[in-house]
């Protein structure tokens, strides 16, 4: 599934703007600047991404420098309650 984050919230503590998010198997296989809309991409306000498989709030996201090579990403959505979901 594609989403596009108007805000994007890296796990490096980077905030980006307007961000395409490649979800697949509920991991995060790429991430890439917005060039375009394309079938199918869902529009996100803000999309945290972690390395941790299962948050339920923003403030247990830890910031991290680097990834070990094979480490996996997940990307969490906000909803209405403010608790994290992941996109699948």
């Amino acid at each position: 599934m594609l989403y596009l984050a108007r805000l994007l919230h890296a796990c490096d503590g980077d905030l980006l703007r307007n961000m395409v998010v490649l979800v697949k198997d509920g991991c995060v296989k790429d991430i890439y600047s917005f060039a375009g809309e394309t079938h199918s991409m869902i529009l996100v306000d803000e999309i945290f991404i972690s390395i941790v498989p299962s948050l339920k709030l923003v403030n247990e996201i830890k910031k991290i420098s680097h990834l070990e090579p094979g480490e996996r990403l997940y990307a969490y959505g906000l909803d209405d309650a403010g608790v994290l979901h992941l996109l699948a």
